[in-house]
């Protein structure tokens, strides 16, 4: 049904990377827990859940500190990151977020964070695991592409490789992804090393739809929540 991770295991908090099956709703709908997520628009934008809320807002991580309340995050092919943050009181603060390459790379990840701490979050206790997302080896990338990360850093040399194709290279995006996390101090994450391309059976990909002329809106699950006491 999910996949989990013993990097945020904790009695109080429930995560979880559903598959493309689509169980997250009957799942949380048993447990008549609300399921809180964003319009994801590839951003640094970070917002935080101090309630209730039912309009559809724009941004790409989400942050709260209140138990019964489901962050989720929808992906194929992108990254999907879950944190966990613990208070001095012991008491968690959670965050999900959207972490495609353009995400990554404007600072969504160092927002989430910065968003956890300010919920006062103590800095080494931030954990974080990535969850389904497209491998290296199935993703090209363009020249230009290269030349964007490369320009932002001459460290980003390490998440590329030469691809069979001239002019192309493939792309570490979770590598990526776990580099701007260790530059923002997380010391403890995880990766649940699934390729979100290759396994069909199991995971949406958008890259694959766009090869095999299939359906592109299609995306899976990730849930995290803080339970209620």
């Amino acid at each position: 049904m999910f996949l989990k991770s013993d990097v945020l295991e904790r009695d109080d908090v429930f995560h979880g990377f559903f598959d493309k099956r689509g169980r997250e709703a009957a799942y949380l709908e048993e447990r008549k827990i609300p399921l809180y997520t964003l319009k994801q628009i590839h951003s640094p934008l970070c917002h935080a859940v101090e309630g209730h809320f039912d309009c559809v807002l724009q941004g790409d991580s989400l942050v709260t500190d209140l138990p019964g309340m489901a962050l989720g995050v929808y992906t194929a092919d992108c990254t999907p990151v879950l944190f966990t943050g613990e208070k001095r009181d012991g008491s968690p603060v959670i965050g999900a977020a959207h972490a495609g390459w353009r995400g990554a790379y404007s600072g969504i990840l160092d927002n989430t964070i910065a968003s956890l701490v300010w919920h006062g979050a103590k800095e080494d206790s931030i954990k974080a695991v990535l969850g389904p997302t497209i491998a290296q080896e199935s993703y090209e990338v363009s020249q230009e592409f290269f030349d964007s990360f490369i320009a932002q850093s001459d460290a980003n040399h390490l998440f590329f490789k030469s691809s069979k194709n001239e002019g192309h290279y493939m792309f570490d995006l979770p590598g990526y992804v776990i580099h701007r996390l260790m530059n923002c101090g997380v010391s403890e994450i995880g990766n649940v090393h699934m390729d979100t391309y290759t396994n069909e059976m199991d995971y949406n990909s958008y890259r694959r739809a766009t090869h095999t002329n299939g359906e592109k809106g299609l995306r899976q699950t990730s849930v995290i929540y803080i339970e209620s006491k």
